[in-house]
Order: structure tokens, then sequence, then C-alpha cells
């Protein structure tokens, strides 16, 4: 399977990778402007979209859809408010988001959350877009402000799962995206990291890869929320440890726990499977 990247730095680029497993990157397609610190979400099979970052004018705005079929960039639709060091996820789903406004399932539903603004001051408020809404429209604030955090989401379910971040003290934060919008709500889960963090990397794997069964939690209080999914796993790398934390999504709830990693900065992009 092809992935595409785009590059991070503390310049902004135009470049992109093509990176596919057992062989040497190649070059993708320019950017449509120099970027940095923005976040990239998958819509379907065949569309992403980036959205926001720093560009060299400063903080933007706006987003662009990527085709893989054709390997074209096309703007998308502006963000209420300009930001960087962001968060962001996808998930399809059903439900009726605003009056008169229903998603089929299949059809994205994307959440921006926090970051910086033009002064590095952290951001609390958040937006939401889909293609049945065309815009973005405000979300649920955070519950104070937040930036180098990641969104993590499972695979058929409509919850995003909000880690980490800048003065977040490693706490994780729920989002039930299968309401109606204007009853979103963050829910702040009694789990939390062992070691807070903040501009990492987070991904699903498959739980056979993380022997999570035959670990012990760190937390060893029972989550007073559950999650009616099946069992599934995030991983977050960070590039300054030798340790991956491993984030549980199950019937009895979640837990957290760390393992040794294979290699330090070394996050694998794995099929998932469970």
């Amino acid at each position: 399977m092809l992935h595409f990247f785009t590059l991070l730095s503390s310049q902004p680029l135009q470049t992109t990778e093509y990176v596919s497993p057992g062989k040497l990157s190649q070059n993708g397609p320019e950017l449509p402007v120099p970027l940095a610190s923005h976040c990239f979400v998958k819509l379907n099979s065949t569309t992403g979209m980036i959205v926001g970052g720093i560009s060299h004018s400063g903080r933007t705005n706006r987003t662009w859809f990527f085709d893989l079929g054709t390997k074209t960039w096309t703007s998308g639709p502006d963000l209420i408010v300009p930001r960087w060091q962001h968060a962001c996820g996808s998930v399809s789903l059903r439900t009726t988001l605003i009056p008169g406004k229903n998603i089929e399932f299949g059809e994205p539903v994307v959440v921006v959350a926090g970051g910086w603004d033009s002064t590095f001051k952290s951001l609390k408020s958040t937006e939401v877009w889909s293609p049945i809404i065309g815009k973005w429209v405000r979300g649920p604030d955070f519950p104070a402000p937040i930036s180098l955090s990641e969104i993590v989401t499972t695979s058929g379910s409509a919850s995003m799962f909000l880690i980490g971040g800048r003065d977040d003290n490693g706490f994780i934060y729920k989002l039930d995206c299968s309401l109606p919008l204007n009853s979103w709500t963050w829910e702040k889960l009694e789990q939390t990291l062992k070691t807070p963090r903040d501009d990492f990397v987070a991904m699903m794997v498959p739980s056979n890869v993380t022997n999570c069964q035959e670990t012990t939690a760190s937390n060893p209080e029972p989550a007073t929320s559950t999650i009616p999914t099946t069992i599934s796993t995030t991983t977050i790398t960070t590039t300054t440890t030798a340790t991956t934390l491993v984030v549980t999504e199950s019937e009895e709830g979640i837990e957290t726990r760390q393992q040794s990693a294979l290699a330090t900065g070394i996050a694998l992009h794995l099929p998932y499977s469970c």
C-alpha cells in the first residue's frame, strides 16, 4: 500500500514524498504553498485533506484536498480561525449533525481542535466540517487551551480521543461524534498518560502486536466510561524516549500502559485488522 506523507519542518517546505514499504521514498507533488505545523486527515480511500498550518506569510486558515488518483490539490473551505500546531481527526458516521443536515454512513466528519494563534498562545476553540455542511462551523470548546496534541479514532467508532498536548498533564479526552453537534462535549477520562508529552505522533495498530491482554494497566482503577466497540489500540511514539505508550479501547473502557519500543523515534504504520 502506498502511503502519502507531507513533510514538516521548522521552516515551511513545499515538497512531499511517497513512502512505500520496502522501497525508497519518491518525490510527490508539491504542496500549493510552503507549509509546516499543519495536519492531514484521510477523508476516504482516494482523498485526503490538509488543514491550516504556517506558511512564509504566517499562520493560515487555508485547507486543501488531495486526490490520490489525479495527484492534484484543490482548495478547500477556509477555517474560521487560522491555526497551527493543532490536532485533527476524521470519522465516518450516520447522524443528524445539524438540523436539516443528515450525515450518511461513509461521509467524513472532520474535527480540528486547539493549536496556536500568531502569538504562540494556545487555543481552546474547535471547528467541524463535513461535505454535507460545506463549510467549517463552531464545535464544542475544549475545556482549556490546548496545542501540540494528537487526535486518534478507532475503526467503526464515532468517537475521537484527544491525547496529551502542551500544559495538558497527559490527559485523555473523548468526543462522541454520533450525537447532534449541539450535544457534543469533550469528556475527560479517568485514565491519563503515564508520561505527559506534547508534539508526538499517534496512530492505530493491531492489538496483536502490543501484547495488550498480557500487560497490567498503569491505572488500576476501573474506567467509569465504557465504550461498546471491539478491542483496538493506539500507539504513541516520542523521539526523545525509547518507550511506546499503548492506549487500549475495549468494552471495559480505556487503559494505558507502557512497553519497550523497538527503536527510539520509529513509528510503524500497520494495517488495522482487529
